[in-house]
């Protein structure tokens, strides 16, 4: 079996507790997503360099995004990691969060708003940390909703997932193409 995979979501208005609220249908995609908003925001805190602005020493934040590392390690399976903050880093304190995500095949996830600013600027922090093919933008429709947000998760992981199929079995990938139009003759000639 392949590595797991570690989806993390960068983009603005999309807090995590909401994307909590959807969990299961995360989970029915075969995904594990933290629950707890207050470690995520801590996380975020810490990773961030900001405990002085949110009133915090250093030593109460120490730790966090480590800790939530080690649990999606040890859960054993894909992980959806939201923090819309980390859309804030700089491309030093991007390097520590993927750091923390050794041992995942991780896919970097920027969402945007139809209405919101282009991605340029966590686009040209995350990319080149990250091989080829694994930054995914994805755009949402104003006045979408969390759930919206976990379906287009959902939607990413379960397409790294046939990628990574189709990888592994190049005969199936060319008889999936040499059958598909096949397929579209039949029922044009059964018409």
């Amino acid at each position: 079996m392949g590595r797991r995979i570690a989806l993390l979501h960068v983009g603005p208005r999309a807090p995590h507790r909401p994307l909590a609220d959807h969990h299961e249908l995360l989970a029915r995609a075969g995904c594990l997503t933290p629950t707890d908003g207050t470690a995520v925001e801590t996380a975020a805190v810490e990773m961030l360099r900001r405990h002085r602005e949110a009133g915090l020493r250093r030593r109460d934040v120490e730790g966090a995004w480590a800790g939530l590392c080690r649990r999606a390690h040890r859960a054993g399976r894909d992980t959806v990691l939201s923090q819309p903050r980390f859309a804030e880093a700089t491309e030093e304190q991007a390097a520590l969060i993927l750091d923390a995500l050794a041992g995942f095949e991780v896919h970097l996830v920027l969402t945007t708003y139809a209405d919101s600013a282009p991605v340029a600027g966590p686009l040209e922090t995350w990319a080149p940390l990250l091989p080829a093919g694994r930054v995914h933008v994805r755009r949402l429709e104003e006045g979408a909703g969390s759930v919206d947000l976990a379906e287009q998760l959902a939607g990413v992981v379960l397409t790294v997932r046939r990628r990574r199929l189709e990888r592994r079995n190049p005969v199936v990938t060319r008889l999936r193409r040499w059958v598909a139009p096949r397929e579209q003759r039949d029922l044009l000639v059964a018409s």
